[in-house]
């Protein structure tokens, strides 16, 4: 059953900003995701020569739907099945693959490559419309680029840094992929390191051990380096230097005499974090944040007097396994990877790997909402509702859960410490699209975006047909109206061919219908019994009614079939 939406009905502000229509191959030619991959790339793909396929066109689709296939690590087995030349050490390059290769060369590839495969000619990825969303995200990117405001701090000054410096990348839960300007440009983790050394404790001891040592509730003065404890003698979170501190010596627990192993166990998560990208420490940092670490001591020291840290830490190991999870260096690329690890409940979109543990994220993403952005936290929370995380080196991770990670580079920061650029872009993002955690969940504003294909309720037909006709049944206006605004049509008819308006004109409520007709509901369409909503108005005497449809150019059927129900 198809939506009959009319072309020429009425539609009020809310239907023409509605959500872009979209449609996949599969939906135009008409082909079965349950026929063997072959069957599908033979069909979909074909090339001139008989039982060939078009290998830079299939590519191509990859690629506009946001799948990196010289990248992505999962499509390297279809990628080596591509190459001309398996020597060159550049060998996953445009330049080394074949044009057409027989599709038989393409059977029994790994489930994850093929996934990706079906999700880019299906439409199924996450984000379906991947190049127009993209093309949103370079105009932005290209508008924040003109802010000058902003200073670079002391400590990064006598670095590579510069004010000119400015990459984004976004990464979907798919894998899906947007870069953009400087984001490969190696930058230290500073305060970010935090959340995923917090989320990796969690993981690896439980909640209870941790939180022995961290709270759970914003700083008072909501910044990093602040004195104080809370009520229970603990520092306020794992956001804060304190919380971070308390953190690292956990971590350190593990192997407290042993200073290098316990670094190379707790960066080989964050490399698995980052999609199994190896990370190294900037040794100029590294030294910079020890030649000035005179107040770094003074709160381990305090934390020291009152039990903070576990037993058998020595305060310098920790203070100096502190110093180096700071300078590990990531790019926006890799950062926008492990922000995309939290926002997909801890496994790694690019590898499936199993990280951390749900509870891990959950407090994570909590904690990141009450402090990740200093002082800036609670008016970063109403703006944008995102959970993100702020650094001194110039970037910010900013996590959509379930749906992306986004990590954000330019090193000027405003008076709060957070990158105005960065900051600026996360704002225009919340604006532009429904990402703020209570979009969708109350009422998303019109002037906004749903992404996500699988968020719009159209992955099942049927389901969307029963959220709609159930609405429908109850009056209930606003959730019809949510519907809407998620993408979700509500022009469906059931298994009897009838639709909401039906429904509405049948109850008489006039409110339902006006809604109905607002967003542009096909007025004229018949049931299988020949009847149209004006019909069943008619049949009810609801005279309002019958005014209010004809005004918007229903008819009444050629005439209703008799049926039981009739008798």
């Amino acid at each position: 059953m198809s939506s009959t939406k009319s072309e020429d009905g009425p539609r009020s502000r809310r239907s023409n900003q509605s959500n872009r229509t979209r449609s996949t191959d599969s939906e135009v030619l008409n082909i079965s995701e349950s026929k063997p991959l072959t069957d599908i790339l033979a069909e979909v793909f074909e090339d001139e020569t008989e039982g060939h396929i078009n290998v830079l066109e299939l590519l191509g689709k990859i690629n506009q739907c946001g799948f990196l296939s010289t990248q992505d690590v999962r499509l390297r087995p279809l990628m080596d099945r591509l190459l001309i030349s398996d020597t060159a050490n550049d060998k996953y390059n445009f330049y080394n693959i074949k044009k057409s290769v027989p599709v038989s060369d393409l059977k029994d590839l790994p489930s994850n490559c093929t996934d990706i495969i079906k999700k880019t000619i299906f439409g199924k990825a996450l984000i379906p419309e991947f190049s127009r969303f993209a093309e949103d995200l370079l105009t932005m990117y290209n508008s924040v680029a003109e802010i000058k405001t902003g200073k670079i701090p002391d400590f990064l000054s006598s670095t590579t840094k510069n004010a000119d410096q400015w990459g984004v990348s976004v990464c979907t839960v798919d894998g899906q992929m947007w870069s953009c300007g400087d984001s490969n440009i190696p930058n230290t983790l500073q305060s970010c390191s935090a959340a995923f050394s917090y989320a990796i404790a969690i993981t690896k001891l439980g909640t209870q051990r941790v939180h022995k040592f961290v709270g759970k509730e914003a700083s008072t003065h909501g910044f990093m380096n602040t004195l104080d404890l809370d009520k229970n003698d603990v520092p306020h979170n794992a956001m804060i230097q304190s919380g971070a501190m308390a953190i690292t010596s956990l971590l350190l627990q593990e192997h407290p005499n042993d200073l290098p192993s316990s670094y190379e166990n707790i960066v080989n998560f964050y490399e698995r974090l980052a999609g199994n990208k190896p990370l190294k420490i900037n040794n100029t940092v590294y030294l910079a944040d020890k030649s000035r670490c005179d107040r770094k001591f003074s709160i381990a020291y305090l934390l020291k007097e009152h039990n903070g840290f576990p037993p058998n830490c020595k305060l310098k190991h920790i203070i100096d396994l502190y110093f180096q999870l700071n300078s590990v260096e990531v790019t926006c690329q890799t950062g926008a990877v492990m922000a995309a690890t939290l926002a997909n409940g801890g496994v790694c979109p690019t590898t499936g790997d199993d990280v951390l543990s749900r509870t891990a994220v959950q407090n994570t993403l909590s904690i990141m909402h009450l402090q990740g952005m200093y002082s800036y936290s609670g008016e970063w929370m109403f703006e944008a509702g995102l959970p993100a995380k702020s650094c001194t080196s110039g970037m910010i991770m900013i996590v959509v859960p379930g749906m992306m990670g986004m990590c954000l580079f330019s090193p000027p920061l405003d008076h709060n410490g957070n990158s105005t650029r960065a900051l600026e872009f996360g704002r225009r993002m919340a604006q532009r699209f429904a990402l703020h955690y209570l979009d969708n969940h109350i009422s998303a504003p019109l002037r906004k975006e749903n992404l996500s294909r699988r968020q719009d309720g159209t992955e099942s037909h049927e389901m969307a047909i029963m959220k709609v006709m159930y609405a429908a049944a109850y009056g209930d206006i606003n959730l019809l109206s949510r519907y809407h605004e998620l993408g979700l049509s509500i022009d469906v008819c059931d298994y009897d061919y009838r639709t909401a308006l039906h429904l509405a004109c049948c109850n008489g409520n006039i409110a339902l219908a006006q809604f109905l007709l607002d967003v542009g509901v096909n007025v004229c369409v018949m049931d299988r019994w020949n009847r149209t909503p004006l019909d069943d108005a008619i049949k009810y005497g609801n005279e309002e009614l019958v005014k209010l449809l004809k005004n918007h150019g229903a008819g009444e059927g050629p005439g209703p079939i008799e049926n039981e129900y009739d008798k």
